[in-house]
Parts: structure tokens; C-alpha cells; sequence
């Protein structure tokens, strides 16, 4: 049976209980998209959705911290079953029937520093013209929306190893711009004094964040993808999103 032929066949059927459902964890994100506490994984959205995954199939969610590069190796070598929260874009050589339906709007978005007092509106024109910048990215993470701007301006790209500590760098004038989620930069500017928050410039990608799996996924790979596909139009997922939306929208501190 191939594996389209097997998802029709378990779209309507329960999965099976018991198992282990091993979930690649880029180390690369941050709140609202995971909590970490004492270094283990223990809430936040990208947590929920995998949690809602694992109760659905019957089986035990096992998380797996990686960096951005080491993720896509051990979901290619069968080490981990599957990745929420990616693009195809950033993974061109995986097989379109490994990827779920789509779950979530994933925006990228351009973030200026103290050191950076100017405005961008065309990007590429803006950019290209300025003085060379320092632009902060994740190490490992694919930017498709901001590689065509990387080749004609005049960016110096300095990658930090996580989400954090690229805001921590563009906060100390380190770097000049960088490139974030919209969400994860908001959730950063939350209770922060206006002096110490990053200012979003515009919108550079635009995507869906899906969910892969390894094609030597140890857990049946239809009956995860098919499990899935119903967590992503279930009403508890639209609900979650709709939680993390509201409370990212509530005003921050006025300090």
C-alpha cells in the first residue's frame, strides 16, 4: 500500500494506541512557541499542538532537542518520526506525501535595533543603497523570503544559535537588523520598557508551517501523517491558536 492510498485509508480511522511518537525540537525557538523550564520542554504553542498529536495517535510524545542542521540529518536517518512548525521551502528535498496539512501562518519579519534609526520600506532598494548592516539570523534556519535580498545589499549576516540570543545581539547593537517570527518578536517586546524593544520593520516570508515526517519514522508513518491531518482541522487546535493569539494581542506594560 502506498502512502497516499494508506491516508485515505486512515483519515476516518483512530489510530492506534501505545508507542512512542519521537518529535524533533529545533533548539532555535522561543516563547510563545516553547517554555522551557530547568531545561525541559513544558509548554507554549509549537508544545501544544504536539501534545494534542501525541494524545490523538495513543502514544507516549517523546521530545528531542536539535539544532536547526541536526534536525533535518536524524529526521533523514529515522532518529526522530517527525517536525512540526516547517516549510516545505525550507526542506525541498523531502517528498511532498510526508508533509501534513498546513497548521499554522509562519511570518518572518525584518526587526531594527538601537543602532538602527531609519525606515525600510522597499527592502532590497533601502538596504542596497545604506551603508553595510549587520542582519542577526538563526544558525542552521532556511531564510527563502530574505536570500534574494542577502545577494545584491550590503548585509553582513551574523548567526546566533537561537532566537534569543539573536534578540539579545540586536538589543546590545551587535547586530543592526534581524530577521525573526512576528510571533516570537512580539512575545520579546511584552513587558519590556519602550526603550528596550525591538521595532519591526516589515514582513520579508510569508508561509504555512507543516508537520514532516521521517520516511523511516519508527512510528507508523500513514497513520501519523493521517493523525495529523485531523489534528490540523480539529476545533482544539483552532482554539489553541486562538488562546496564544489573544494573549499576544493583550497591551503590554505602558512603561
Amino acid at each position: 500500500m502506498n502512502l497516499l492510498v494508506g491516508l485515505l485509508f486512515f483519515w476516518a480511522a483512530p489510530a492506534a494506541a501505545g508507542g512512542q511518537i519521537r518529535f524533533a525540537v529545533a533548539t532555535g525557538w522561543v516563547s510563545p512557541f516553547i517554555l522551557l523550564r530547568s531545561g525541559e520542554l513544558s509548554g507554549g504553542l509549537l508544545y501544544d499542538l504536539m501534545e494534542q498529536v501525541a494524545r490523538e495517535a495513543g502514544a507516549e510524545a517523546r521530545y528531542v532537542m536539535l539544532p536547526p542542521r541536526r534536525a533535518a540529518l536524524d529526521m533523514s536517518e529515522g532518529r526522530v518520526d517527525i517536525q512540526c512548525l516547517v516549510s516545505p521551502a525550507w526542506r525541498p528535498e523531502v517528498p511532498a506525501e510526508l508533509w501534513s496539512h498546513p497548521l499554522l501562518k509562519l511570518e518572518d519579519v525584518l526587526l531594527a535595533g538601537p543602532t538602527f534609526r531609519g525606515e525600510l520600506t522597499e527592502l532590497l532598494l533601502d538596504v542596497g543603497t545604506a551603508p553595510t548592516l549587520k542582519l542577526g539570523v538563526v544558525a542552521g534556519h532556511r531564510y527563502p523570503g530574505v536570500e534574494r535580498l542577502l545577494e545584491g545589499a550590503q548585509l553582513e549576516v551574523e548567526a546566533a544559535p537561537s532566537l534569543q540570543t539573536m534578540f539579545e545581539k540586536l538589543m546590545r547593537g551587535r547586530t543592526d537588523l534581524a530577521v525573526s517570527s512576528r510571533l516570537a518578536a512580539v512575545q520579546f517586546n511584552k513587558d519590556k520598557v519602550a526603550g528596550g524593544r525591538v521595532r519591526i520593520l516589515q514582513t520579508v516570508d510569508l508561509r504555512w508551517g507543516h508537520c514532516v515526517v521521517s520516511a523511516r519514522s519508527a512510528f507508523p508513518a500513514v497513520q501519523l501523517l493521517a493523525v495529523v491531518n485531523r489534528v490540523a482541522q480539529s476545533n482544539e487546535w483552532r482554539e489553541t491558536q486562538m488562546r496564544y493569539q489573544h494573549a499576544l494581542s493583550a497591551r503590554p506594560s505602558p512603561h
